[in-house]
């Protein structure tokens, strides 16, 4: 009797330790998924809402923000700046941002 409980035991206590074992396992993968996400960017919202948007689309967007040049435009694409991760898609957004203060410029003058 006492090797059944000494089995029963060690059972036990390796049963507590492989389910824990998985958890933290588990929390660990969650967090490298978690990190691997992409954070969420709030300047797509008013245009997309919730929907992803990919890099070739968000590059689309930003030029033609560009060249509508006004106000609107002009704060979208600095929230861009501020908000995008991807770098390409921020090099796109500065010369577009470049370019629709270029435009507001040029027209102030003129007028």
């Amino acid at each position: 009797m006492p090797i059944l409980g000494i089995v029963a035991v060690v059972l036990l206590a390796a049963s507590v330790y492989l389910a824990t074992e998985l958890r933290r396992r588990r929390s660990a993968q969650e967090a490298v998924a978690v990190a691997l996400t992409p954070p969420a960017l709030r300047w797509t919202k008013e245009i997309a809402g919730d929907d992803e948007l990919t890099a070739q689309e968000r590059i689309a967007i930003v030029e033609r923000l560009g060249l509508l040049a006004n106000d609107w435009s002009a704060a979208l694409l600095e929230e861009a700046l501020d908000d995008e991760y991807d770098a390409v898609v921020r090099e796109a957004a500065w010369r577009a941002l470049l370019r629709a203060r270029a435009d507001e410029l040029t027209s102030s003058r003129n007028t």
